[in-house]
Protein backbone atom coordinates (compact mmCIF):
# COMPACT_ATOMS: atom_id res chain seq x y z
CA UNK A 1 0.00 0.00 0.00
CA UNK A 2 1.13 3.58 -0.53
CA UNK A 3 0.69 6.35 1.98
CA UNK A 4 -2.05 8.92 1.33
CA UNK A 5 -0.93 12.11 3.02
CA UNK A 6 -3.62 13.98 4.86
CA UNK A 7 -5.94 10.99 5.21
CA UNK A 8 -6.96 9.30 8.43
CA UNK A 9 -6.08 5.83 9.73
CA UNK A 10 -8.09 2.86 8.53
CA UNK A 11 -7.92 -0.60 10.06
CA UNK A 12 -9.33 -3.62 8.24
CA UNK A 13 -9.18 -7.38 8.39
CA UNK A 14 -8.93 -8.92 4.93
CA UNK A 15 -8.62 -12.69 4.97
CA UNK A 16 -6.05 -13.43 7.66
CA UNK A 17 -4.17 -10.12 7.69
CA UNK A 18 -4.87 -7.05 9.80
CA UNK A 19 -3.73 -3.95 7.95
CA UNK A 20 -3.57 -0.27 8.74
CA UNK A 21 -3.42 2.36 6.03
CA UNK A 22 -4.66 5.89 5.42
CA UNK A 23 -8.09 6.84 4.21
CA UNK A 24 -8.56 9.80 1.87
CA UNK A 25 -11.76 11.77 2.38
CA UNK A 26 -13.51 13.97 -0.19
CA UNK A 27 -12.35 17.60 -0.37
CA UNK A 28 -13.53 19.53 2.65
CA UNK A 29 -14.61 16.43 4.56
CA UNK A 30 -12.49 15.10 7.41
CA UNK A 31 -11.69 11.39 7.28
CA UNK A 32 -12.51 9.15 10.23
CA UNK A 33 -11.12 5.83 11.46
CA UNK A 34 -13.02 2.77 10.25
CA UNK A 35 -12.81 -0.88 11.25
CA UNK A 36 -13.95 -3.87 9.21
CA UNK A 37 -13.90 -7.24 10.94
CA UNK A 38 -16.12 -10.28 11.29
CA UNK A 39 -17.07 -12.03 14.51
CA UNK A 40 -14.90 -15.08 15.16
CA UNK A 41 -15.38 -17.78 17.77
CA UNK A 42 -12.01 -18.37 19.39
CA UNK A 43 -10.45 -21.12 21.46
CA UNK A 44 -7.13 -20.62 23.23
CA UNK A 45 -4.82 -23.64 23.09
CA UNK A 46 -2.87 -23.79 26.33
CA UNK A 47 -4.16 -23.06 29.82
CA UNK A 48 -0.82 -22.10 31.36
CA UNK A 49 0.34 -18.57 32.02
CA UNK A 50 0.77 -17.57 28.39
CA UNK A 51 -2.59 -18.99 27.38
CA UNK A 52 -4.34 -17.17 30.21
CA UNK A 53 -2.67 -13.92 29.15
CA UNK A 54 -3.99 -14.42 25.63
CA UNK A 55 -7.47 -15.08 26.98
CA UNK A 56 -7.32 -11.76 28.84
CA UNK A 57 -6.28 -9.97 25.64
CA UNK A 58 -9.20 -11.47 23.70
CA UNK A 59 -11.67 -10.46 26.40
CA UNK A 60 -10.24 -6.94 26.60
CA UNK A 61 -10.56 -6.57 22.82
CA UNK A 62 -14.13 -7.88 22.89
CA UNK A 63 -15.04 -5.42 25.62
CA UNK A 64 -14.41 -2.49 23.28
CA UNK A 65 -15.80 -4.18 20.16
CA UNK A 66 -18.65 -6.52 21.05
CA UNK A 67 -18.91 -7.84 17.48
CA UNK A 68 -15.22 -8.72 17.10
CA UNK A 69 -14.61 -12.00 18.94
CA UNK A 70 -16.27 -14.59 21.13
CA UNK A 71 -13.97 -16.54 23.43
CA UNK A 72 -15.39 -20.03 23.86
CA UNK A 73 -12.76 -21.20 26.33
CA UNK A 74 -9.41 -22.94 26.57
CA UNK A 75 -8.12 -26.42 25.74
CA UNK A 76 -5.04 -28.15 27.10
CA UNK A 77 -3.70 -31.69 26.74
CA UNK A 78 -1.99 -31.41 30.12
CA UNK A 79 -3.36 -30.88 33.62
CA UNK A 80 -4.38 -27.23 33.92
CA UNK A 81 -5.25 -25.46 37.14
CA UNK A 82 -9.02 -25.77 36.85
CA UNK A 83 -9.87 -23.80 40.01
CA UNK A 84 -7.78 -20.89 38.68
CA UNK A 85 -9.52 -21.07 35.30
CA UNK A 86 -12.89 -21.08 37.07
CA UNK A 87 -11.96 -18.00 39.10
CA UNK A 88 -11.00 -16.27 35.84
CA UNK A 89 -14.32 -17.21 34.28
CA UNK A 90 -12.60 -19.33 31.61
CA UNK A 91 -14.34 -22.49 30.40
CA UNK A 92 -12.06 -25.51 30.20
CA UNK A 93 -13.15 -27.40 27.07
CA UNK A 94 -10.88 -30.42 27.54
CA UNK A 95 -8.16 -31.66 25.24
CA UNK A 96 -7.36 -30.17 21.85
CA UNK A 97 -9.23 -32.93 20.03
CA UNK A 98 -12.44 -31.78 21.77
CA UNK A 99 -12.66 -28.88 19.33
CA UNK A 100 -11.23 -30.54 16.21
CA UNK A 101 -14.62 -30.69 14.48
CA UNK A 102 -15.75 -27.21 15.46
CA UNK A 103 -15.42 -24.22 13.10
CA UNK A 104 -13.38 -22.12 15.51
CA UNK A 105 -10.34 -19.91 15.32
CA UNK A 106 -7.32 -21.24 17.15
CA UNK A 107 -5.19 -18.90 19.28
CA UNK A 108 -1.99 -20.66 20.22
CA UNK A 109 -1.39 -19.81 23.87
CA UNK A 110 2.06 -21.37 24.01
CA UNK A 111 5.24 -19.35 24.45
CA UNK A 112 7.61 -21.73 22.67
CA UNK A 113 7.91 -20.92 18.93
CA UNK A 114 8.53 -24.51 17.81
CA UNK A 115 5.46 -25.77 19.66
CA UNK A 116 3.28 -23.06 18.10
CA UNK A 117 4.57 -23.97 14.65
CA UNK A 118 3.90 -27.68 15.21
CA UNK A 119 0.38 -27.01 16.48
CA UNK A 120 -0.42 -24.75 13.56
CA UNK A 121 0.88 -27.18 10.95
CA UNK A 122 -0.71 -30.20 12.60
CA UNK A 123 -4.29 -28.94 12.75
CA UNK A 124 -6.95 -27.85 10.26
CA UNK A 125 -8.88 -25.02 11.89
CA UNK A 126 -10.60 -21.94 10.61
CA UNK A 127 -8.07 -19.15 10.30
CA UNK A 128 -7.89 -17.02 13.41
CA UNK A 129 -7.71 -13.24 13.21
CA UNK A 130 -4.87 -11.27 14.68
CA UNK A 131 -5.57 -9.96 18.18
CA UNK A 132 -4.65 -6.59 19.68
CA UNK A 133 -5.11 -5.45 23.24
CA UNK A 134 -6.92 -2.09 23.29
CA UNK A 135 -3.79 -0.39 24.67
CA UNK A 136 -1.62 -1.64 21.79
CA UNK A 137 -1.05 0.49 18.69
CA UNK A 138 -0.50 -0.47 15.06
CA UNK A 139 0.97 2.23 12.83
CA UNK A 140 0.30 3.17 9.23
CA UNK A 141 1.02 0.63 6.47
CA UNK A 142 1.65 -2.16 8.98
CA UNK A 143 0.28 -5.72 8.84
CA UNK A 144 -0.34 -8.56 11.28
CA UNK A 145 -0.58 -12.14 10.05
CA UNK A 146 -3.23 -14.63 11.14
CA UNK A 147 -3.05 -15.42 14.85
CA UNK A 148 -0.51 -12.69 15.58
CA UNK A 149 -0.93 -11.11 19.02
CA UNK A 150 -0.09 -7.63 20.31
CA UNK A 151 -0.27 -7.56 24.11
CA UNK A 152 -0.81 -4.66 26.49
CA UNK A 153 1.19 -1.54 25.73
CA UNK A 154 2.83 -2.85 22.54
CA UNK A 155 3.67 -0.20 19.95
CA UNK A 156 4.17 -1.17 16.31
CA UNK A 157 5.06 1.83 14.19
CA UNK A 158 4.99 2.32 10.41
CA UNK A 159 5.51 -0.15 7.55
CA UNK A 160 5.99 -3.21 9.77
CA UNK A 161 5.13 -6.82 8.90
CA UNK A 162 4.52 -9.36 11.67
CA UNK A 163 4.02 -12.97 10.63
CA UNK A 164 1.56 -15.72 11.40
CA UNK A 165 1.11 -16.68 15.07
CA UNK A 166 3.88 -14.37 16.24
CA UNK A 167 3.40 -12.93 19.72
CA UNK A 168 4.62 -9.48 20.75
CA UNK A 169 4.41 -9.36 24.52
CA UNK A 170 3.73 -6.63 27.06
CA UNK A 171 5.39 -3.26 26.59
CA UNK A 172 7.49 -4.11 23.53
CA UNK A 173 8.18 -1.80 20.58
CA UNK A 174 8.57 -2.78 16.93
CA UNK A 175 9.83 0.23 15.01
CA UNK A 176 9.64 1.33 11.39
CA UNK A 177 10.24 -1.07 8.49
CA UNK A 178 10.80 -4.16 10.66
CA UNK A 179 10.01 -7.60 9.25
CA UNK A 180 9.09 -10.24 11.83
CA UNK A 181 8.56 -13.80 10.58
CA UNK A 182 6.09 -16.49 11.67
CA UNK A 183 5.97 -18.13 15.13
CA UNK A 184 8.24 -15.51 16.71
CA UNK A 185 8.09 -14.87 20.46
CA UNK A 186 9.00 -11.36 21.57
CA UNK A 187 9.09 -11.28 25.38
CA UNK A 188 8.07 -8.26 27.49
CA UNK A 189 9.98 -5.02 27.15
CA UNK A 190 11.84 -5.83 23.92
CA UNK A 191 12.93 -3.05 21.55
CA UNK A 192 13.21 -3.83 17.85
CA UNK A 193 14.60 -0.64 16.33
CA UNK A 194 14.21 0.35 12.67
CA UNK A 195 14.77 -2.02 9.73
CA UNK A 196 15.25 -5.13 11.85
CA UNK A 197 14.57 -8.50 10.18
CA UNK A 198 13.58 -11.43 12.39
CA UNK A 199 13.37 -14.93 10.90
CA UNK A 200 10.72 -17.56 11.63
CA UNK A 201 10.67 -19.22 15.04
CA UNK A 202 12.97 -16.75 16.80
CA UNK A 203 12.74 -16.29 20.58
CA UNK A 204 13.74 -12.85 21.92
CA UNK A 205 14.14 -12.66 25.70
CA UNK A 206 12.75 -9.96 27.96
CA UNK A 207 14.14 -6.43 27.65
CA UNK A 208 16.49 -7.27 24.77
CA UNK A 209 17.30 -4.52 22.27
CA UNK A 210 18.03 -5.14 18.59
CA UNK A 211 19.78 -2.22 16.88
CA UNK A 212 18.86 -0.83 13.44
CA UNK A 213 19.43 -2.92 10.34
CA UNK A 214 20.23 -6.18 12.17
CA UNK A 215 19.02 -9.52 10.77
CA UNK A 216 18.24 -12.40 13.14
CA UNK A 217 18.24 -15.81 11.48
CA UNK A 218 15.54 -18.47 11.68
CA UNK A 219 15.33 -20.28 15.00
CA UNK A 220 17.79 -18.05 16.84
CA UNK A 221 17.49 -17.30 20.56
CA UNK A 222 18.27 -13.86 21.98
CA UNK A 223 18.99 -13.80 25.71
CA UNK A 224 17.15 -11.53 28.11
CA UNK A 225 18.64 -8.06 28.31
CA UNK A 226 20.93 -8.58 25.33
CA UNK A 227 21.90 -5.71 23.03
CA UNK A 228 22.17 -7.12 19.52
CA UNK A 229 24.48 -4.98 17.38
CA UNK A 230 25.32 -7.40 14.54
CA UNK A 231 23.53 -10.08 12.53
CA UNK A 232 22.73 -13.39 14.25
CA UNK A 233 23.03 -16.67 12.33
CA UNK A 234 20.23 -19.21 12.13
CA UNK A 235 19.74 -21.50 15.14
CA UNK A 236 22.27 -19.50 17.17
CA UNK A 237 21.91 -18.39 20.79
CA UNK A 238 23.36 -15.02 21.76
CA UNK A 239 23.42 -13.09 25.01
CA UNK A 240 25.15 -10.19 26.71
CA UNK A 241 26.03 -6.58 25.93
CA UNK A 242 26.99 -6.55 23.17
CA UNK A 243 25.35 -9.86 22.32
CA UNK A 244 27.76 -12.69 21.47
CA UNK A 245 27.16 -16.35 20.57
CA UNK A 246 26.93 -18.77 23.48
CA UNK A 247 29.70 -21.38 23.32
CA UNK A 248 28.41 -24.78 24.40
CA UNK A 249 31.12 -26.84 26.06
Amino acid sequence: MSANLGGSPTTSLNGDVLRTSTNNAPDGVGGSPTTTQTTTQLVVVGAGGHGRELADIVRAAAAVDLDAHELLGVVDDGAPDRPLLARMGLRFLGRLDAVIDRPVGLLLGVGDPDTRAALDRGTDFADVPSIMHPTATLGSESELGAGAVLAQGVHVTTNVRIGRHSHINVGSTVSHDCRVGAYVTVCPGVRLTGNVTVGDGVFIGASATVLPGVTIGTGAIIGAGAVVCTDVDEATTVRGVPARPVILL
